[in-house]
């Protein structure tokens, strides 16, 4: 699974939402801007594709055809993805407070929950199986329309109803989040730090280790650094018991923007800054990590893709010519993924995919 986060001006308030330069407020009925924001692939063949317009797509065969499974033209943009192995059971995420699940691969439906709040817009969902998952998401101000806000939902049957909000502290915006069991979890977002134009929304992580309370307060990942980040993914490696972390995002106030990458070892008790390539992507906005050590970024502002074989640690630049503008990636395994955004023209949603570790991608949508 896979998840892309944009800080966006809405009138007077700034969402979390995860698109570049997509305008939606979270009542919102239309999207500005095509393109696919979230892709999760339970084999290397069959995979889903949420994006704009509400839209869900399916590939049963790597990428050559896709289905269109649910769509409302004008509808509020779906920003994140998670389908179970099974290939059946699997829930979609995205502004308004829209969730929706499908428990066949084929049919999807919204879901009404008395937790689940039309205010915010939802970013990130991640189940470990058929019962137990959680989805985030909320508001990010700016530093004169009040403090960010927002929170982590749980569930235990599978999507039908939701408990929370949890994780919510005062600045804190969570915007991905990961999990490896019913109680390890981690959700990454912006913390608000200081007053009016002397603060920054700030890179900060959230834990939990037994699946329903997140620690007393975000533990900002950069102290002293006070530049207004965004952070766009985030990816549990490892062993379940001690895993690994990895969270990308960029400073947008730098022009041009600066991406950023923490990483931790599996058990680190914290997360350490490491610099990205200045000639990758500027705004990182998805990361998968197929193994402990192997992982990929996505972003905006370069045609290419990251790459790590230490853990996070240290990346190089995978130049693509199809796309300079991806918001989400998803690896089956080390050498097989696929990458989501919209085409180099920016007209038009697009899949690309990999087959040899990223040397080179191709075109499936």
């Amino acid at each position: 699974m896979a998840r892309a986060l944009r800080h966006l001006q809405v009138g007077t308030t700034v969402a979390s939402l995860a698109v570049l330069c997509l305008f939606l407020t979270a009542g919102s009925a239309s999207a500005a801007a095509p393109g696919f924001f979230g892709v999760d692939f339970t084999s290397v063949t069959q995979g889903w594709a949420v994006g704009g317009d509400c839209t869900i797509a399916r590939t049963t065969d790597g990428g050559m055809t896709w289905q269109t499974q649910f769509n409302r033209p004008g509808g509020p943009a779906l920003l994140g993805v998670c389908v179970l192995p099974d290939g059946k059971t699997g829930w979609a995420v995205g502004a308004a407070g829209t969730v929706l699940r499908t428990t066949d691969g084929v049919t999807w439906k919204p879901v009404a929950s008395a937790a689940l709040d039309a205010t915010v817009s939802y970013t990130s969902v991640k189940f470990v199986d058929a019962k137990t998952g959680w989805i985030c998401g909320g508001v990010a101000a700016g530093p004169f329309q009040g403090l960010p806000r927002g929170g982590v939902w749980r569930s235990t049957d599978g999507g039908a109803t939701w408990s929370g909000p949890a994780a919510t502290f005062v600045g804190w915006c969570p915007v991905a989040l990961d999990a490896v069991s019913a109680s390890r979890a981690v959700c990454a977002g912006v913390l608000r730090v200081g007053v009016g134009v002397t603060g920054c929304n700030t890179p900060a992580l959230v834990q939990t280790t037994n699946g329903t309370s997140w620690g007393s307060s975000p533990v900002v990942l950069r102290a002293g650094f006070a530049q207004t980040a965004e952070m766009g993914d985030v990816a549990l490696t490892g062993a379940a018991s001690a895993p690994g972390i990895v969270a990308v995002g960029d400073y947008s106030e730098l022009l041009p923007s600066t991406p950023i990458v923490f990483a931790a070892k599996s058990g680190a008790a914290s997360l350490t800054y490491a610099a990205a390539p200045k000639t990758g992507p500027s705004q990182l906005r998805g990361v998968s990590m197929p193994t402990a050590s192997v992982g990929y970024a996505v972003g905006s502002g370069a045609g290419a893709v990251l790459k790590t074989t230490t853990g996070g640690a240290t990346w190089t630049v995978l130049p693509t010519s199809l796309g300079k503008n991806l918001y989400a990636v998803d690896f089956v395994d080390a050498s097989t993924g696929y990458a989501a955004g919209r085409n180099s023209a920016g007209t038009a949603a697009a899949v690309i995919k990999t087959t040899n570790g990223g040397v080179s991608w191709s075109a499936v949508r």
